[in-house]
């Protein structure tokens, strides 16, 4: 139940961040709405908050992946010593040496 509640999260995270992207590019040469000097256009904020969110999402990707990269690194590592002296236990080496 949990890994289902995750994965309906990042694919509902990653479903509004690319419809967010999509809104930015597609109103970003919009006909602005001249409400006054305090009052900006409301379609320029939300394309700065989207903006915004794409350069935390993007830099938080780089951050993690010398992380993960390393992780898969070392299992992989991991994963090929141990196959690579799989046969080489005591009891292996013993046999060897009696015959």
């Amino acid at each position: 139940m949990k890994k289902l509640a995750i994965l309906a999260f990042s694919v509902l995270f990653l479903t509004l961040s690319f419809l967010s992207l999509e809104f930015a590019l597609t109103h970003e040469n919009h006909n602005h709405e001249d409400i006054g000097h305090k009052n900006p256009c409301p379609v320029c904020i939300i394309i700065h908050s989207v903006n915004n969110l794409i350069k935390q999402l993007f830099s938080t990707v780089k951050a993690c992946l010398p992380v993960i990269a390393s992780t898969l690194g070392a299992f992989f590592l991991l994963r090929t010593t141990t196959i690579c002296f799989e046969h080489y236990t005591l009891v292996a080496i013993k046999v060897r040496i009696d015959n």
